[in-house]
């Protein structure tokens, strides 16, 4: 075989190479894209028609597009129209017009358009109505009309006028009322006791929800009495009617006995001053009171204080509502200083109303007495509105006809006369 033959045949062989490598790299494929894979969640899975639902498809992904590019679209009705575009934001929330339970759709798409869709069910109900009750007042007597209201219930389809209410004033579970859409109803309870009064709100789907609050009763006070007795030590008191008001004909007198020099304290236990430290005062006079003391640490207008049980220490309108019925006009009792003509001898002991205002004197917010058999010092239950650090009281002097009223330090202690609750 000669060089050139030779030379030719290893050309042919390189050549026949060359072409089957180039056979291959024409054969060869491009890995193939995959699909993206779609995943949601639904928080809450199941609300009503005040529901925001949040859906999220941040789980979702892709083996070769990074998940912030890829795009969704989400049906949340599942009606096959879409409720959104194409957004690479994962997150979206949408409120349901209509209860019932919705198919809701995610697709999500690559960035070769290759798409996963899928889907899940949220369940949308009416919810029952919200019930709401209101009692006014919310403590009375067996005479007392209470108010009882339900406007402020409320639900998601149904209108509040059109709710249907019904009542168990008692709370025994036996309805005393039947259904009705009027949100106010009345009732006088005939007993004493505290009463769990039940509200039951329906909707117009038919549900229903109930909502409770305690209400309670004492008995009526029997008239004014001509005399009663504290039962928390035994002392009788003599009572008076002035108007439709019960007033104590004297002064208060229950506690131990503490020195004028020395400060009450809130510890439960009702502590008095005698005129001078002499306990004989008291027993004639009634004990002197700051007043702390008197209202037992509260600052509620009309509290009971340390009034026996059915009685309470009266407002600065009740002393008004008095002093008015013995003659007083508006214009004077709603005003400061002295007041009035010949009112406060009609309340001296003595005089035509009966009520026998003792002239007790007072201790100063040191520990001073003054103006035994000269001035009776009576405290209300009405803080100063413009210093909190006063009291309203009223002074009725022996010596003088009109009565004087105005605001004082409430560690001065006076004289009380408690009138009855109504």
């Amino acid at each position: 075989m000669t060089k050139k033959t030779s030379g030719l045949i290893l050309i042919a062989l390189l050549m026949i190479s060359l072409f089957n490598q180039c056979s291959k790299d024409d054969n060869t494929e491009e890995p193939a894209n995959n699909n993206p894979t779609a995943a949601f969640s639904v928080n809450p899975s199941s609300g009503g028609l005040q529901t925001s639902f949040t859906f999220d498809a941040s789980a979702s992904h892709d083996p070769e597009t990074a998940d912030q590019e890829l795009m969704v679209r989400w049906d949340f009705n599942g009606d096959g129209i879409w409720d959104t575009e194409y957004s690479d934001n994962k997150t979206a929330t949408h409120q349901y017009a209509s209860t019932g339970t919705f198919e809701a759709k995610l697709v999500v798409q690559d960035t070769d358009k290759n798409t996963d869709e899928t889907s899940q069910s949220v369940t949308v109900s009416a919810g029952a109505p919200t019930a709401s009750i209101l009692v006014t007042p919310a403590s009375g007597n067996t005479e007392t009309l209470f108010e009882f209201d339900a406007s402020g219930s409320s639900d998601e389809q149904t209108p509040t006028e059109d709710l249907l209410v019904r009542w168990d004033y008692d709370g025994n579970g036996s309805w005393d009322s039947d259904y009705s859409t009027s949100k106010i109803s009345s009732h006088t309870y005939t007993t004493a006791g505290e009463f769990n009064a039940t509200l039951e709100v329906k909707d117009g789907d038919n549900i229903s929800s109930t909502a409770s609050t305690l209400v309670n009763v004492v008995e009526a006070p029997a008239g004014c009495p001509e005399t009663f007795v504290d039962p928390r030590d035994g002392q009788e008191y003599h009572a008076i009617e002035i108007g439709d008001q019960c007033w104590m004909a004297e002064n208060l007198n229950i506690g131990s006995r503490i020195n004028g020099s020395q400060n009450t304290s809130d510890d439960g236990n009702i502590e008095k001053y005698c005129y001078e430290n002499n306990e004989v005062n008291c027993d004639e006079y009634g004990g002197l009171y700051n007043w702390n003391e008197l209202m037992q640490y509260t600052t509620e207008e009309g509290a009971q204080g340390i009034c026996p049980d059915g009685w309470h220490v009266p407002t600065d309108v009740e002393w008004m509502m008095l002093e008015m019925e013995l003659g007083m006009s508006y214009e004077d009792a709603t005003s400061s200083g002295y007041r009035g003509t010949d009112e406060a001898a009609k309340l001296r002991e003595g005089g035509s109303s009966g009520f026998s205002a003792l002239m007790g004197g007072y201790k100063s917010s040191g520990s001073q007495f003054l103006n035994l058999m000269t001035q009776g010092a009576f405290f209300t239950s009405n803080q100063s509105t413009s210093n909190t650090s006063n009291a309203y009281v009223r002074f009725i002097f022996s010596d003088n006809d009109k009565i004087y009223r105005n605001h004082y330090n409430k560690n001065m202690a006076m004289s009380l006369r408690c009138l009855q609750n109504q």
